[in-house]
């Protein structure tokens, strides 16, 4: 499994989370939910083919249908990680449910772009540093994710590999 299908699984995962919090009947009901997908990467990339498809397939699984129940609007970087921002407000303006980022630029550029709308980042590597959370603990704002590189884990990090590995010496 590649990175990036790994990563729409966690992301998709955290969507259904979000989506839980409904009851079961709205969840089923003739509610048409809308996503708005900020992609940094541009639509020719190979892997984003097969990224939609995890992430629909994903969806599927928790009852959500593009078309049925669903809307997902997508938008690539393809005139470059600087048209992110325009690509934001145009998406904040369509009053979705949900922004979806795939990375800190596309979170940043959310963040610039709504305050109201729920951003949900698929990864970042360290957004307390990128000012898309004031801590990891509490975060604030309408913004949340995962990060797995947040450099207030290292020590832990370290402690985990030191109980793992009793007599390292060198990392």
């Amino acid at each position: 499994m590649t990175r990036g299908c790994r990563i729409v699984r966690w992301t998709v995962a955290l969507f259904a989370t979000l989506c839980c919090a409904l009851s079961t009947a709205e969840a089923q009901s003739a509610k048409q939910y809308r996503i708005a997908w900020l992609v940094s990467t541009p639509s020719s990339v190979p892997s984003m083919k097969a990224a939609i498809a995890s992430f629909q397939a994903e969806l599927r699984k928790f009852g959500y249908v593009e078309g049925k129940n669903l809307t997902v609007t997508y938008k690539f970087a393809d005139q470059g990680i600087d048209a992110l921002g325009a690509h934001a407000k145009e998406l904040a303006a369509t009053k979705p449910d949900l922004i979806l980022t795939d990375s800190s630029f596309a979170a940043l550029a959310a963040k610039g772009a709504t305050t109201r709308v729920p951003i949900l980042m698929a990864v970042s590597a360290a957004p307390v540093q990128q000012g898309l959370a004031a801590s990891l603990a509490k975060p604030g704002g309408n913004i949340t994710g995962m990060t797995l590189m947040a450099p207030q884990t290292a020590e832990k990090r370290l402690e985990l590999l030191k109980l793992a590995v009793p007599r390292i010496k060198r990392v």
